[in-house]
């Protein structure tokens, strides 16, 4: 091996020993930075509108972080901590003792009593079926030990919001360097980058933007119509439904529809019949909203069942954060492979043309 060979492997090794130092530095806050950087490409936009109002960039980056941070983070952060708070406080005074577990477990009664019935009629033995309220007894307890976990890991999850916050801030404010810098790789053509750009944020915005406002707004729905209807259980409901809104499939039927039997069981007809509505309106809001917003940034809904599929295998592989991360994966998956092959297709062409003009 001659010495110029010797060099070039020596610089690699080094150069790669340096970056994967640097790589491990940030392996910590990995959710944090990636959620953080998917975020900047859905807020970029909003970016480009307050800096064409005369505000410097910097001082633009600021305002719209700052937004993000009082008027969206910090009201979830409250909802989730006030939830957590309670089901804790439930699970010192009793999950039995409180009022939902009690109508939830006459609601499980009285349909495990009429499938049972269902099914003696048809010869079907349900003896060695786990009885729903036993289930309901068992898990209600774990629940209780999560929400305990969840308030200890409070100083991890606020680590993990400063980093995401201040990681936020960069790459909105540097989007233009971070893209120079990657632009002199020589990885990709200024076409093929510029489209991959565009489908990142467009994915990024749809699930950060659209998705989430959507959810909020339906939990909003459900949950405060619940509380007039007699539920007390306001900041559980409300997050309960906020997560179901982002699953496809289900989205937020499941709570408003469970809340409309369980007020049926209690006697509460009234209470029945609004959240029948509240259901019926939050469903609307889904499927008229954002096919309309879908269609207006020229993008095609994916199947659901897909989308389905794809976030529970996102859940699994990155945790909570995989009901973001999903959506955006998928969307950037099905969307990228047939830009690139578009602009590789263009590329072809072109140099067909200038070989035949030449």
């Amino acid at each position: 091996m001659d010495s110029q060979a010797r060099y070039k492997i020596t610089r690699i090794l080094f150069i790669s020993f340096v970056f994967v130092l640097f790589g491990l530095m940030f392996m910590p806050f990995a959710g944090a930075l990636l959620l953080a950087s998917l975020c900047a490409f859905a807020l970029h936009d909003y970016l480009g509108y307050i800096t064409a109002r005369g505000i410097k960039r910097k001082y633009a980056t600021l305002i719209l972080t700052l937004g993000v941070l009082f008027f969206v983070a910090a009201p979830v952060i409250f909802i989730v901590l006030r939830a957590v708070t309670i089901i804790k406080n439930y699970s010192a005074q009793g999950f039995r003792d409180t009022p939902i577990y009690q109508s939830t477990e006459k609601l499980l009664h009285d349909v495990t009593a009429y499938g049972s019935a269902l099914a003696e009629r048809i010869g079907f033995d349900t003896s060695k079926i786990p009885h729903p309220v036993d289930l309901l007894g068992k898990y209600s307890g774990e629940i209780g030990s999560y929400a305990t976990s969840l308030l200890a890991s409070i100083p991890e999850l606020a680590l993990n919001l400063f980093v995401f916050f201040l990681a936020l801030y960069y790459f909105l404010n540097e989007a233009q360097t971070v893209k120079s810098y990657f632009m002199r790789l020589n990885i990709l053509s200024q076409r093929e980058a510029n489209n991959i750009i565009r489908i990142i944020k467009t994915s990024s915005h749809l699930t950060f933007v659209v998705s989430i406002l959507i959810g909020i707004l339906q939990a909003s729905i459900v949950a405060g119509v619940a509380y007039f209807a007699g539920f007390s259980e306001f900041f559980i409901i409300f997050i309960v439904t906020a997560v179901f809104s982002l699953i496809p499939v289900l989205g937020s039927a499941p709570t408003a529809l469970f809340l409309m039997l369980t007020a049926f069981v209690q006697g509460n007809t009234g209470g029945a019949i609004a959240m029948l509505v509240a259901s019926v309106v939050a469903g609307s809001v889904d499927n008229l909203i954002k096919p309309v917003i879908l269609n207006s940034a020229g993008e095609d809904q994916i199947h659901p069942i897909l989308s389905l599929l794809s976030l529970i295998g996102a859940i699994l592989m990155y945790g909570f954060i995989g009901l973001l991360l999903g959506p955006i994966i998928t969307q950037l998956a099905l969307s990228l492979l047939p830009a690139i092959v578009s602009s590789s297709s263009d590329e072809e062409k072109s140099g067909e043309i200038e070989a035949i003009q030449s």
